[in-house]
């Protein structure tokens, strides 16, 4: 037979054994196909197989093909992390940020958490990928790390790399885009934290570092830097920031004195993001203009939807989630991720309609929600609230799913439902 091939964004991808099991990427079919690549000499199998789980996990969500090939395509996806051409490299790493978004299981979760840490933060200095090594590191610390010093380990990996506590005003060793993707990455990760969690030993030069951050001459770097800012200052906790609050003061003495410096910072950062670029700000077409209403007028985010059901984000936190998925997954993918996935219900409180492709009409109870308004990760246990409903929710579902799918059978010759 003749080899096929197709396509994939960037990619033609052969299927040399002319097998018409591979024209497309359903479960079953990749499962062949991986053993089939498996078997052969591994330098040819990542252009091969990598495109198709990355396909298969971008836009199908293929939760069982996960489940049955987890620790294999873990294992594959490493090794061409570790020493892998730059285009296996690139695809390796997005399939770990994705399959970090699609596993459903807490153990699968902390066990690619564990494997991927050290492989991700030894690679993110050796120069090359590094924005696909950010991008997918602060995926794998989002969605699968359960506890904060689990959170705060990839932070500060981040915050090593940006060199940010160092004497120089502002590190240099890294291009304006790399810059730009470590500030973004480690703000999207302080949005899981509560704040009497954080480790203030770590960050109190962060305000301080973000704000000589602002003069930088590249537009996205400082609007990393700025959005990073509003975070810290929603959190309103400056003492785990900043070294300029004396904490040996008496409570009363060091609540007075944070109200002042609060001010005080917040129009100095202001004032920078104002001369940053004067004229666009007065004509409302300034990159941060929203971070400077903040910082001027205590005015939130402006609220904005997302989905048939409203999803409405009104915090900094909410916004740099939604807005590091939407840079890295686009924006009609991340509407699908947040509307289908259960576990985003729970970070972005969204309950989407139940969706019957036969239309045949179920009796299926309203289906509960353990529903958050604000999502954090905490110190949890084994046993903790949110591991226990993730695991009811996940076998709930699969009965109304097969509930869903044994309806096509109940239906006789005159297609009247039997059940």
């Amino acid at each position: 037979m003749k080899a096929k091939r197709f396509h994939y964004p960037g990619y033609d991808i052969i299927d040399d054994y002319g097998d018409d099991q591979f024209e497309t990427t359903s479960p079953k079919k990749l499962d062949a196909y991986l053993e089939k690549i498996l078997s052969k000499k591994k330098r040819f199998a990542g252009k091969e197989l990598l495109p198709l789980i990355v396909e298969a996990l971008n836009n199908e969500l293929e939760l069982k093909f996960v489940e049955n090939n987890l620790f294999t395509v873990l294992g594959f996806c490493l090794q061409f992390i570790i020493k892998g051409p730059s285009t296996e490299r690139q695809l390796a790493l997005n399939a770990l940020g994705l399959l970090a978004m699609t596993i459903d299981n807490e153990d699968d979760a902390r066990e690619l958490y564990r494997s991927s840490l050290a492989v991700l933060s030894e690679t993110l200095n050796s120069g090359t990928e590094t924005l696909k090594i950010l991008d997918s590191l602060a995926m794998i610390t989002f969605f699968c790390a359960n506890y904060s010093n689990e959170t705060e380990e990839p932070m500060k990996i981040i915050w090593t790399f940006l060199d940010a506590d160092s004497d120089n005003e502002v590190a240099r060793k890294h291009s304006s885009a790399v810059l730009a993707a470590a500030i973004s990455a480690w703000s999207f990760l302080l949005t899981t934290m509560e704040t009497w969690r954080l480790n203030e030993e770590h960050w109190q030069g962060a305000i301080s570092y973000f704000t000589n951050v602002l003069e930088e001459g590249d537009e996205s770097v400082h609007v990393a830097a700025a959005e990073a800012l509003a975070q810290i200052f929603e959190i309103d906790c400056l003492k785990k920031f900043s070294t300029l609050v004396d904490c040996s003061l008496c409570e009363e003495d060091r609540t007075l004195m944070e109200g002042l410096l609060k001010e005080e910072l917040k129009n100095t950062i202001a004032e920078k993001l104002k001369a940053r670029d004067e004229d666009s700000a007065r004509q409302g077409t300034f990159a941060n203009l929203d971070v400077l209403n903040y910082f001027e007028n205590g005015t939130a985010p402006e609220a904005f939807t997302i989905g048939e059901d409203g999803l409405e984000l009104y915090t900094w936190s909410q916004v740099l989630r939604v807005n590091f998925l939407k840079n890295l997954l686009g924006e009609d993918r991340v509407e699908k991720h947040i509307m289908e996935k259960e576990y985003l219900h729970y970070i972005f409180s969204v309950r989407p309609t139940t969706f019957n492709p036969s239309n045949v009409e179920l009796y299926i109870p309203f289906r509960e929600e353990a529903t958050v308004r604000y999502f954090y990760k905490t110190a949890m246990s084994p046993n903790s609230f949110i591991a226990k409903k993730r695991t009811q929710l996940r076998n709930k579902q699969r009965l109304i799913s097969e509930a869903d799918k044994a309806s096509h059978f109940l239906d006789n010759d005159d297609g009247i439902q039997l059940a």
